[in-house]
């Protein structure tokens, strides 16, 4: 008799045998789902930025004299107002690197930052003469590589939402445009044009999720590698990448292929830059033990949400409905989407500082959850929801850019 081999699954002969050619996006989407959006959300901040001056500035920022003219790093306050806070410690890693004198432990220092996107910041400025690389030079340039890192995460999310979007084209358009939008009006998507690695986290993020997708196992390397030195977090991704490329294959080991190789060589800048780091400082783990300096501790993640450390009587609640929504959404992603990694990429990037005792920045964490986005664009299909995202997540955002312009701590 002849033998006959069981048949494989759809997901382990995509694999295998390839997939679908790649979702295209025309001219007229560009523009309608994600340039003018992008363009009118800016413009929108812009406006915010400039009428804030009318409101009173913080008197706890920590220049104090920055607070009282108006501007910290240039008087051009449509640029000024992109550079706040922890945009000081990128720019001194930017202008004079990092500082490896002292107890990082206990006192504050940039250690905590990594590197890739000050390293982008300083080698664009080789092409700029000395004598014009005045601080509100140095932070236009960040601005710049902030919003052209953002126009390719726009791009990589809209198609990476119709992938995985199991319906009919027209219904996966409708989530993509969704999941753009609300992204761009999410209450902390200021920061994804501000000197910070919001927008270099999240293209990078995508683009490995997205590569991945496509089995195009060599740039969700690459893309990983990035991210890796670009935020504490980013390491998180390479089990998310095994997680979907193992389940492509089916979860069997007869299907893995030389491929997977380029996923293992993928933590390499992030531990090259960990042996630098242990050889200046004599502290190999120093980008994750300076977190101690800035109030960060233990608690249990039901602790950390229902009582944190710190509180703001304004930003804490925002923080806790927030927090809480997208780990309901991680949760949601781990079953509606293809592979339970999506979710899990959002429960890992949340998770963590659930353990901190703190909810500082906590809505930044939520800014980069890509798929949270995604599952929350899938539910928007119902008007009444679309209406009360859209409405209520850009009225907060001019909110907290308003406190932001004016110096106030916001993440």
């Amino acid at each position: 008799m002849t033998s006959i081999s069981p048949p494989l699954d759809a997901q382990t002969a995509a694999f295998q045998a390839g997939i679908a050619p790649p979702i295209s996006i025309t001219r007229r989407q560009l523009w309608d789902d994600i340039l003018l959006p992008f363009l009118t959300t800016r413009l929108a901040l812009l406006v915010t930025g400039w009428f804030a001056s009318f409101f009173p500035a913080s008197p706890g920022y920590p220049l104090a004299d920055a607070a009282v003219r108006g501007w910290h790093f240039t008087p051009y306050r449509l640029l000024d107002i992109w550079g706040r806070w922890d945009t000081g410690w990128y720019l001194s890693i930017v202008r004079d690197g990092y500082m490896l004198q002292g107890n990082h432990t206990q006192q504050q220092t940039n250690l905590p930052f990594y590197p890739l996107y000050p390293m982008i910041v300083r080698f664009l400025l080789w092409f700029i003469p000395d004598r014009w690389e005045s601080d509100g030079v140095v932070l236009l340039v960040g601005v710049v590589v902030s919003n052209l890192f953002l126009l390719g995460a726009l791009i990589l999310l809209y198609l990476l939402a119709q992938e995985v979007t199991q319906d009919a084209p027209p219904i996966q358009r409708q989530v993509a445009q969704r999941t753009v939008l609300y992204l761009l009006l999410f209450p902390a998507a200021f920061f994804l044009s501000c000197f910070y690695t919001e927008s270099a986290f999240l293209f990078l993020s995508v683009a490995a999720l997205y590569a991945a997708q496509r089995r195009q196992w060599a740039w969700a390397a690459a893309a990983a590698a990035l991210l890796a030195i670009t935020r504490p977090l980013g390491i998180l991704i390479l089990p998310i990448l095994g997680w979907i490329y193992l389940s492509a294959a089916g979860w069997r080991f007869r299907n893995v292929r030389p491929s997977l190789l380029w996923l293992l060589l993928a933590p390499l800048p992030f531990l090259l830059y960990l042996a630098w780091m242990g050889q200046a400082t004599g502290d190999w783990l120093a980008p994750l033990n300076a977190q101690q300096a800035y109030f960060r501790g233990f608690a249990w993640p039901w602790e950390t949400l229902l009582t944190p450390a710190y509180p703001d009587q304004w930003l804490t609640p925002l923080g806790q409905i927030f927090v809480s929504l997208f780990l309901l959404l991680g949760v949601v992603a781990c079953w509606r989407l293809p592979s339970a990694a999506y979710g899990l990429w959002v429960l890992a990037l949340i998770m963590p500082a659930l353990f901190t005792g703190i909810m500082t920045s906590s809505l930044r964490f939520i800014l980069v959850a890509a798929p949270g986005f995604i599952v929350l664009a899938q539910w928007g299909g119902r008007l009444w929801l679309d209406r009360l995202c859209q409405a209520l997540f850009f009225a907060l955002q001019i909110v907290l850019m308003v406190a932001w312009s004016q110096f106030y701590f916001i993440a």
